[in-house]
């Protein structure tokens, strides 16, 4: 998938699903059940907007300056989530907790506005043809590799022999 649509989705379903937050408590139907959908659903959005990006900026920078890049971007990303928090905490009790919602909202619209004027483009990739079960496959995959031992347990190391002599 190309990655800037994909941040910009996503950007753009965590802001509405924030700005949702006081609108709905407001109306008196603000409820736990909700919260927890809306908890989930941007969740989900952060999970791929933070893929994404991650993904993306080597597709838009020369290997050159690809490492500078890099350390600007997580340089950046630790900078929010430390200010963040602490101004969290200062909007939540200032204005309250439902209502800093559209604070947080206002994050996402920065950074969808943001994205999108990015104006270097990623470069488009050729489609490979792709298994229909290559998700489930990787899953799988994924779910084998948890359900083994922890590294740290012994025996739980064994050698291209098949031993556990490491």
């Amino acid at each position: 998938m190309r990655r800037r649509p994909v941040m910009l989705t996503a950007a753009a379903v965590s802001f509405l699903l924030f700005s949702v937050v006081p609108v709905v408590e407001w109306t008196g139907h603000l409820n736990v059940g909700l919260l927890v959908v809306i908890a989930l659903l941007t969740g989900t959005a952060a999970v791929f907007f933070q893929t994404a990006y991650t993904a993306y900026l080597p597709s838009i920078l020369t290997p050159a300056d690809q490492l500078e890049g890099n350390a600007k971007l997580h340089g950046s990303a630790s900078a929010a989530q430390i200010a963040g928090l602490g101004s969290a905490g200062l909007i939540g009790q200032t204005i309250g907790a439902v209502n800093a919602m559209f604070a947080n909202a206002a994050t996402f619209l920065f950074s969808l506005l943001c994205v999108a004027s990015i104006r270097k483009r990623e470069p488009r990739r050729e489609r490979r043809a792709v298994r229909s079960k290559a998700l489930l496959d990787e899953v799988g995959e994924g779910l084998r590799c948890s359900s083994r031992p922890p590294l740290s347990e012994p025996g739980s190391f064994s050698s291209p022999r098949g031993d556990s002599a490491w």
